[in-house]
């Protein structure tokens, strides 16, 4: 296994909390843009969409549901900053 020096260990520590500042920073902003957010229905669809939005879900982005065209909903997947 490879050394590294207590200059590096330490900017690697400084680098490592500054990412996981950002990400709670993000996950607020989320939270709060949203708080009085209501619960319309549910709505059933096929398995492969279910799994594409809990794949988007896993890798934090949000899932924004809209409408298309009569009688169609448009689901994007929105990269949280």
């Amino acid at each position: 296994m490879m050394k590294i020096s207590q200059r590096e260990a330490r900017r690697l520590r400084q680098k490592v909390r500054q990412l996981e500042d950002q990400e709670h920073q993000r996950n607020r902003v989320w939270v709060e843009g949203w708080p009085n957010g209501v619960h319309l229905g549910s709505l059933a669809v096929p398995e492969w969409i279910y799994y594409s939005a809990l794949t988007a879900r896993k890798l934090g982005h949000a899932i924004v549901v809209t409408t298309a065209d009569a009688g169609k909903f448009q689901f994007i997947a929105m990269r949280l900053k």
